[in-house]
């Protein structure tokens, strides 16, 4: 899993705005823009390097308002034209190394701003990238076996919190073997093979473009607060209450990739949900601030020709039948089996595959629409902006709340090229979202 926070002078964590020559800073011996930093040095890190005051400009050092032309070899060098394409000139500077530009979209620039992970021992990596802007990015990467996205949420809460000499809220806690016990007897209620487990041996088939068209491409749609009120709306109707906005939203958006992607009506598609045991599980609870990963998969299934068939209050329906299935039962049993001598027996294995880069004709949606990343503060004020890492993964759909204020909805849904034109024409129309795609 990996993320980034932008922060930003404007957001506060800078006020040095008029009053850089009273600034006193020793600048770090190593110079280096890009590094993993530990938490005690990040306040200092953070400081804008010595004579940040000078920006060079095509030939001249600009020195306040006094320009100085060059001398020497500098002043006969060609001047290099830059390319009029804002994502091309964003692309040089991240090939050169120049942290001018912060790269808001999911391409794969991001991906320089994350620590190299290959090899790495570490339980998660941090690296903060300052730009000439003033801004910077706090990037992080870390396996799910150690962490589900709540988990990491409140780890970089509590960082900020120790950095501010602030109490830990929620409250970290790690104690597996109390809240996890397999009851005694076993009592295994559901069936989990080919569910969350598969014989070692099986071999999930696979989906592989095998033409230029098929380059996936991550998009990110927002639909802000009338757009999603309306959603809910329509899939309520007639509804004993109102349906969540994560399941309107998946929902809509199952439907829209469906139709994109332009199965065959009898195929089946199935939209996996993650479900989050802390708000699930009743005996024990899990308590909030619980580190590690806690989550199971609700998996609702129908046709491809009968999804974008059906109106969406259907579809939401059909999520939130299967979201309720994955209950405290639910997860007590999927303990006791996975607990039980049956894995071993069987020589069973998680059915998850890491090494999965088309997921079609099925969805995956990761929610952190209750995550609150906007009250992470280093001392300086809270980011501005916060999405996941580039992750092109056919079909693997994240859901945000919207860094804007407006309660919009960011979804970043990574699809084929060729699929995009349909699925940007179904999912930003309303009258579509109740009728037959």
């Amino acid at each position: 899993m990996s993320a980034r926070l932008a922060l930003s002078r404007q957001a506060g964590l800078w006020r040095w705005r008029g009053r850089r020559r009273s600034i006193r800073h020793r600048r770090p011996a190593h110079r280096a823009r890009q590094g993993e930093l530990r938490p005690v040095h990040l306040r200092h890190k953070l400081l804008p390097p010595a004579g940040a005051a000078q920006r060079r400009s095509h030939g001249r050092v600009r020195q306040g308002a006094r320009r100085v032309p060059r001398v020497g070899r500098a002043a006969r060098r060609p001047r290099r034209r830059q390319p009029r394409d804002p994502a091309q000139r964003r692309r040089r500077a991240v090939r050169r190394g120049d942290d001018d530009v912060m790269p808001l979209e999911p391409t794969p620039e991001v991906l320089s701003l994350l620590p190299d992970g290959d090899g790495a021992e570490e339980l998660m990596l941090v690296q903060v990238t300052r730009f000439k802007c003033g801004s910077i990015a706090v990037d992080h990467t870390m396996h799910h076996a150690v962490a589900d996205g709540r988990a990491a949420c409140n780890f970089l809460l509590a960082w900020g919190q120790a950095t501010r000499g602030a109490a830990f809220d929620p409250v970290p806690a790690h104690d597996r073997a109390s809240l996890f016990l397999p009851r005694q007897p076993l009592r295994v209620a559901f069936e989990h093979r080919g569910v969350e487990f598969m014989p070692r041996e099986e071999k999930k088939p696979r989906r592989d473009g095998g033409d230029d068209d098929d380059e996936v491409v991550v998009q990110r749609v927002r639909f802000n607060r009338e757009f999603v009120a309306e959603l809910r709306s329509q899939a309520s109707a007639g509804a004993p209450r109102p349906y969540s906005t994560l399941h309107c939203v998946a929902a809509h958006l199952w439907r829209c990739i469906t139709k994109a992607r332009g199965l065959d009506g009898g195929e089946v598609t199935r939209l996996c949900v993650a479900v989050d045991g802390r708000m699930h599980m009743r005996d024990p609870p899990v308590p909030e601030g619980y580190t590690g990963n806690v989550v199971l998969w609700a998996r609702p299934s129908t046709t491809a020709g009968e999804l974008v068939s059906m109106p969406l209050r259907r579809a939401v329906e059909l999520i939130s039948r299967e979201v309720a299935r994955v209950d405290d039962g639910y997860f007590r049993s999927f303990i006791d089996f996975a607990n039980s001598d049956a894995v071993e027996e069987e020589r069973l294995v998680p059915t998850a595959d890491l090494s999965e880069t088309v997921l079609s004709p099925d969805v995956e949606v990761d929610s952190l629409l209750h995550a609150p990343f906007y009250d992470l503060d280093f001392g300086g004020g809270p980011p501005f902006f916060f999405m996941p890492s580039y992750l092109p993964v056919e079909g693997s759909v994240f859901i945000f709340l919207s860094f804007s204020g407006d309660r919009s909805v960011d979804a970043y849904a990574p699809l084929f090229r060729r699929a995009m034109e349909t699925f940007n024409k179904c999912c930003y129309s309303l009258a579509m979202a109740d009728a037959r795609l």
